[in-house]
């Protein structure tokens, strides 16, 4: 965390938990979103630790999800940010209500009628969002970006470098990647990671769209010097990296203790469940 949290951070994400509370513990809050059926009943399932009936507050959840992304708001407001994976649109919604220009970018035409649903419902209350939707397969690749945020995808990914290529082309010299990812010394994120993969980190996915058979990473988390050396091969320099210790947030703004324990190397390595990891690409 980068100095004092600016209010307006904070505020609007609440108001973002407690408008999407609201719309998840309603009936059919997909039932506009073009896209398959399935996913119309899928995505309020998976939502229900984090908007469903019940949750109230910012939960211990919500905070580790702000603190991971809090490094994004060090970028000038009006940046242009690419939302890289942006799966259901719930970082995309949030950074646009910050006042950057943000691109959602996804491979799956049923990812991208979700976000647009939602985005649609929180724009019908707020206001408008400075956000592009983009196919990655059909549109072309966007150049000149402020940032690229790869939350949690780049695990999904295989081979990995594709990841750190196409972000390298999308960014202008000097910009910036975000590498949010789970935290590979962690002994409950590799307990919970083997419970639901094992050790095959690698698998198969059928494309529902294309009808191919293509490598996926399964929850395939890396090391941190693995990251940055992988970043290191298409041009990208780390700058920082933030550790993130959820056992008992409360804040959003984290305690002295808890800025004690995400700062002393050895103790946060074991301490920390993810880290966010802030490159620039060379100039």
């Amino acid at each position: 965390m980068h100095g004092k949290l600016p209010s307006d951070e904070t505020a609007q994400f609440q108001r973002l938990v407690a408008f999407f509370c609201a719309l998840f513990s309603g009936p059919d809050p997909l039932a506009s979103a073009d896209c398959r059926d399935s996913f119309k009943t899928y995505v309020p399932h998976y939502y229900r630790d984090w908007f469903g009936p019940g949750v109230e507050g910012l939960t211990a959840r919500h905070l580790k999800w702000f603190r991971r992304l809090s490094p994004v708001f060090d970028l000038p407001r009006g940046s242009s940010v690419l939302d890289f994976g942006g799966g259901y649109g719930m970082d995309s919604i949030f950074l646009a209500s910050l006042g950057y220009k943000v691109t959602f970018y996804e491979v799956s035409i049923h990812h991208i009628g979700v976000a647009k649903a939602l985005v649609a419902k929180y724009v019908e209350e707020f206001g408008p969002l400075d956000i592009t939707f983009m196919h990655a397969r059909k549109d072309p690749l966007p150049t000149g970006l402020d940032a690229v945020l790869l939350d949690e995808v780049a695990h999904h990914i295989e081979p990995v470098e594709e990841v750190f290529e196409t972000a390298a082309r999308m960014l202008r010299p000097g910009g910036s990647l975000f590498l949010l990812e789970p935290n590979f010394l962690s002994a409950p994120v590799q307990l919970h990671f083997f419970r639901v993969r094992g050790f095959k980190v690698v698998g198969l996915q059928w494309d529902i769209e294309t009808g191919e058979v293509r490598p996926l990473g399964r929850e395939h988390i890396r090391m941190l010097f693995d990251w940055v050396a992988r970043a290191r091969k298409f041009g990208f320099q780390r700058l920082h990296t933030d550790y993130v210790v959820p056992w008992l947030i409360r804040s959003a703004r984290p305690s002295w203790p808890r800025r004690i324990v995400e700062h002393v190397p050895l103790l946060r390595d074991i301490a920390a469940t993810h880290v966010t990891i802030h490159f620039a690409k060379n100039g």
